[in-house]
């Protein structure tokens, strides 16, 4: 079950992810007092809120359900270094930044060389423009692991993006990959838009509103709470949309 979360973690599909979460659940329904299993399914949770993939809202809510077994997990194992990142990875979606980034730090000091978690905690105190600590935890996973799964492109993009590096941006932004995620092309849009090629990022604003399927309204909203993006880093990638031509972007209040 632990290896279909990898798998999903290397190729993020709403049929990877909903695969790992049941298989895990199956699991703990036999062994509860799993320690890294509720971690992980804390993890899957949150990811669920994350993509809005596999979501039933009528039944339960999928953010607590992930601070559940986070808290599960933290109870049975507080030394393991994959119950404090699922711990942590809850609170950035919570809100409560300077607990997320606490469990954060603790993630790396109980194991320093796990690439995937140096890599998750780097991507989320980078999106939190904490750059200083983000982006040699980011680095370091990448020299840990060479090969990584595309996503991590994302912290490259976030940091040339937010330094006004905005064709290094659109390098790293066209090196994700297009698995139904709509940052993807919000990203691509964004940087266009930097660049004043607003005609050129045209075809990547409506594929980005084909996948998010919401008023371009409630974007900044989605990117602050469901994907822990600071204020501030937000308003700026929809500075860039705005500039690449979409109509409707709220920024800050």
């Amino acid at each position: 079950c632990v290896l279909r979360v990898y798998e999903y973690l290397h190729v993020h599909t709403a049929e990877n992810h909903l695969a790992a979460r049941e298989c895990l659940e199956t699991i703990l329904e036999t062994d509860p007092e799993f320690a890294d299993g509720n971690a992980w399914l804390g993890y899957l949770y949150g990811e669920e809120y994350h993509h809005r993939w596999n979501e039933n809202p009528d039944v339960y809510d999928s953010l607590d359900r992930a601070n559940e077994f986070a808290e599960t997990a933290m109870r049975l194992d507080p030394t393991s270094h994959v119950v404090h990142g699922a711990m942590a990875l809850t609170l950035f979606f919570r809100g409560d930044y300077e607990r997320a980034r606490i469990e954060s730090l603790k993630t790396i000091e109980l194991n320093p060389n796990d690439a995937l978690w140096l890599a998750l905690m780097g991507l989320y105190l980078i999106q939190q423009e904490d750059f200083e600590i983000g982006v040699p935890m980011f680095s370091k996973a990448i020299e840990v692991n060479p090969h990584p799964p595309p996503w991590q492109g994302m912290g490259h993009f976030y940091e040339h993006y937010h330094f006004g590096r905005f064709e290094d941006a659109l390098t790293d932004a066209r090196s994700i990959g297009r698995s139904g995620d709509f940052r993807t092309e919000l990203f691509i849009a964004a940087a266009l838009g930097q660049l004043g090629r607003a005609e050129d990022a045209a075809p990547y604003l409506e594929e980005m509103l084909k996948f998010w399927g919401r008023p371009a309204t409630e974007l900044r909203r989605e990117l602050i709470e469901r994907h822990a993006l600071s204020q501030g880093l937000t308003d700026h990638l929809l500075e860039g949309l705005a500039k690449a031509g979409l109509e409707g972007v709220v920024s800050s209040p």
